[in-house]
Order: C-alpha cells, then structure tokens, then sequence
C-alpha cells in the first residue's frame, strides 16, 4: 500500500490510557499532539487510543497481533503500541475496506523489513493493488448488471400484482 511507514506528524512520550501529548483528556482522532516538537516516530498509544481513534475493538486489535500484523510492547499486561503499530493498523483497515485479506496485507507489510528501499514493497503493493482496482471494476460491473436484472424484476412482479389485485377488487376468480 502506497505510503507504508509514512505518516503525518504526531506528538510522542509515554503517556498513560487518559492522557494525550498535552497530558490531557484523549483528543479527537488524528490530533495526537502535533506541533509538539518531539519526535512523532517515538509517540506510543494505548489499545484504547487507537480503539476510539480506528473505530475498532479491543479484541480486533489482539486479533491482529496474534496474526504478526502488529507488535506491541508490553508494559506489565498492558500493550504498548508505537508509531509503527499504528501506521501499520492504518493500512490493515484500508486493505480490508478494499477487500485484501489478512494475508495479502500481513505478506505486504512484512516486505517493509527488506532492505531495498521499499522497491520490492512498492512493485508487490503496486501489483496487488491495480489486480484489487481490476476484481472491484469488475464486480461493480457484475453488481450493475444484477441491479438492473432485479429492477426489472420488480417491475414484472409488480405489474403482475397490481394486475391481480384489480382482478381480485372486480371479483374476478382467474
């Protein structure tokens, strides 16, 4: 996916469940203390954080970290998640809108650790990618072509019922 390991900046520092960069209540998604002056790529977030931020469940991101597709530290019992995690959840949840499975992001993600520059990442993404534009043109095709047949569908049933109806207020019995 396009972009992997890059995103805006954010605010960083260890900050518990109830705090954001300014050591406040948490701030609404995507306003993780930026202008700060501390290195985004060292900001941690808790589970809750990126919960109400993503708009997901505890138990998702868990399931995603039991699959490899995030690495949280740990603290005790509780996860520690880094920039990276949360980029990386970024386009878990962006390559599951458009349909990819868990494998084909965890296998484009895991291409980020080559040291190539990101090429074999970017060529492999790139590939995936145009073949996912080509399978939803086409189901969009398919789908146009089903709505179609149904509309039409509609109106045969319809017309049929409204004919019986009629029939049936004259007390006609065919």
């Amino acid at each position: 996916m396009p972009g992997f390991h890059r995103h805006p900046g954010h605010g960083s520092g260890q900050m518990n469940e109830n705090q954001n960069s300014a050591g406040n209540a948490p701030a609404a998604a995507g306003t993780h203390g930026k202008g700060t002056g501390e290195n985004p790529r060292e900001r941690t977030y808790t589970i809750t954080q990126l919960c109400r931020e993503f708009g997901v469940t505890p138990r998702a991101l868990r399931f995603y970290e039991q699959k490899g597709l995030l690495h949280p530290s740990r603290r005790g019992w509780t996860r520690i998640f880094s920039h990276k995690d949360r980029s990386r959840l970024k386009l878990i949840l962006r390559g599951k809108k458009v349909g990819f499975t868990l494998a084909e992001i965890k296998e484009m993600l895991d291409l980020a650790n080559i040291k190539d520059g990101q090429i074999t990442q970017l060529k492999v993404a790139s590939r995936k990618m145009h073949e996912r534009l080509q399978a939803l043109r086409q189901q969009r095709i398919e789908l146009e072509e089903a709505i179609a047949d149904l509309e039409r569908t509609c109106r045969i049933i319809d017309g049929l019922l409204k004919e019986r109806l009629q029939r049936q207020q004259r007390g006609d019995k065919t």
